[in-house]
């Protein structure tokens, strides 16, 4: 099995064909099953910090802006189109860390 956390974690379309794997297996067996499924776009990236502080360049080909990863279409926010919750100073680094944030989680949404 691959052991590259980003690959497991973040790698959207490899996640959905180990599931579909799995539930295929699980409803042969003809017994009850639980499939929990983690993300690791909801954190923050310590593995390999060039991608990012959320990893949100990962699978982006960093001179096309476009996905290494089959079935997912990048989208990149800005720090400028984000919203600030009140309760975070409005700066550019908190903006900047909210638009990576919001570039990383778009992977699960998808």
């Amino acid at each position: 099995p691959d052991t590259d956390y980003n690959f497991v974690a973040r790698n959207i379309t490899h996640m959905r064909q180990q599931a579909a794997s799995f539930i295929e297996y699980a409803e042969s067996r003809d017994k009850p099953w639980f499939l929990y499924v983690g993300f690791g776009d909801s954190h923050r990236c310590v593995d390999d910090p060039d991608y990012g502080p959320f990893c949100e360049s990962y699978g982006i080909d960093k001179t096309t802006n476009k996905s290494t990863i089959p079935d997912w279409e990048p989208a990149i926010y800005s720090p400028d189109e984000v919203l600030v919750p009140y309760w975070i100073q409005d700066t550019p680094a908190a903006r900047a860390d909210i638009a990576a944030m919001y570039t990383a989680k778009n992977r699960m949404d998808q």
